[in-house]
C-alpha cells in the first residue's frame, strides 16, 4: 500500500488547498473582529491566525489556537479584551455551521442526484453520525437566528440581573454589546457563514487530493464531503494538538463503506493530511519569528535612541 506510486500534483495541491482554508478563515475572523468596532487588518488577521495555528498544534485541543489570538488582540486593544473573546467565540460558532451547514447540503444532495456509500451503509452507527449533523445544523440555525432578536429581550428583568452578577456582570455587560454589535451588522453574520462553508469545502478537497495523490483505495468525490467536515469536528477534541481525532475519524469512516473490515487506508490518508496541516504551522513559525525580530529590532533602536539622549 505505501509502495503505491505518488501523484505528487494532487499532494502539492492538497496542500495549496490546507493553506487556502486557513487564510480564509483568518480572513472570516477579521471581518467578526472589525464588526465590534476594533481596527484589524487582513494582514495582521493572516500573521496572527498562523501564529495561533502554530501554538495550537502543540497545546490541548484549539485552546492555544485561540488563546493566542485573544492575547494579539487585546494586547493592541486593552479596553476591549471582552469584545476580543466574543469575535474568537463567535468565529468558532460560525466555523462549526458551515461545518455542519456542508454536511448537511451534501446529505440533501445524494437523497436527489446520486449514491453515497455513507448513507446507503448498514452501519446504525455510521447512519446516526450523519443525522446528528443534520440535526445540529438545524439547532445551529435557531441559535444563529435567535442572535436578531437580542434588542428585543437585552432590556427584560432576566438579563438586566445577569449583567448586574457580582462578579461576571461587567464581563456579560461587555458581552451583550458585542452580540448586539454582531446584530447590527447581519451581512458580516451572513457572509462569515457563507465563508465558513467555502473553509470546509476547501479543507475537503484537501483531504480527497491527499487521498488521490497516495493512489490508494478511498470513498467517493461526494462522499468525502459528508467525512472530511464530520472528521474535522473530532479534531477540536482536547487532545494534543488535536492528534488523533482526525486520524480516528477518517480511519473509521473509510473502514466502515469498505469490505475490508481491518482497512487502515483512511488512517494513512489522516497521516499525510496531518503533515500538510503541520506544513501550515511551518508558515506561523515564519510569522513569529519574523515578528520577534521586529520587536527585537524596536527595541534596539529605542535603546541607542535613550544613550544618545543621556550622553547629549
Amino acid at each position: 500500500m505505501l509502495k503505491t506510486k505518488k501523484k505528487w500534483e494532487f499532494l502539492l495541491l492538497a496542500q495549496l488547498f490546507v493553506l487556502a482554508g486557513m487564510s480564509l478563515s483568518f480572513i472570516r475572523w477579521q471581518s467578526l473582529v472589525e464588526a465590534v468596532g476594533i481596527r484589524f487588518s487582513k494582514w495582521d488577521a493572516l500573521r496572527i491566525g498562523f501564529i495561533g495555528h502554530m501554538f495550537g498544534c502543540i497545546s490541548i485541543g484549539t485552546f492555544g489556537n485561540d488563546a493566542i489570538r485573544i492575547y494579539y488582540v487585546s494586547r493592541e486593544n486593552p479596553t476591549k479584551k471582552t469584545e476580543a473573546l466574543a469575535t474568537v467565540f463567535v468565529d468558532r460558532l460560525c466555523g462549526l455551521m458551515g461545518l455542519f451547514s456542508l454536511t448537511t447540503l451534501a446529505m440533501i444532495w445524494f437523497q436527489y442526484y446520486g449514491d453515497s456509500a455513507i448513507l446507503s451503509s448498514h452501519s446504525r452507527t455510521l447512519q446516526s453520525i450523519t443525522w446528528i449533523s443534520v440535526v445540529l445544523t438545524i439547532l445551529g440555525f435557531c441559535g444563529f437566528g435567535s442572535l436578531f432578536i437580542l434588542p428585543y429581550v437585552s432590556k427584560t428583568r432576566l438579563v438586566r440581573w445577569w449583567t448586574q452578577l457580582r462578579f461576571f456582570g461587567p464581563i456579560n455587560t461587555k458581552l451583550l454589546a458585542a452580540g448586539l454589535a454582531f446584530q447590527k451588522r447581519p451581512s458580516v453574520l451572513v457572509f462569515a457563514l457563507f465563508q465558513s462553508v467555502c473553509v470546509h469545502v476547501l479543507l475537503t478537497l484537501g483531504v480527497y487530493c491527499v487521498a488521490v495523490g497516495l493512489s490508494v483505495p478511498h470513498p467517493s468525490f461526494g462522499d468525502h464531503f459528508i467525512i472530511s467536515p464530520i472528521a474535522h469536528l473530532a479534531s477540536v477534541l482536547p487532545l494534543p494538538g488535536g492528534f488523533g481525532g482526525l486520524e480516528g475519524a477518517l480511519w473509521f469512516f473509510y473502514r466502515s463503506i469498505s469490505d475490508d473490515p481491518e482497512n487502515s487506508i483512511g488512517f494513512l490518508v489522516a497521516l499525510a493530511y496531518r503533515i500538510g496541516i503541520l506544513v501550515a504551522a511551518g508558515v506561523g513559525i515564519v510569522f513569529y519569528l519574523r515578528g520577534k525580530k521586529e520587536i527585537e529590532a524596536l527595541a534596539k533602536m529605542e535603546e541607542d535612541f535613550d544613550k544618545e539622549q543621556e550622553n547629549g
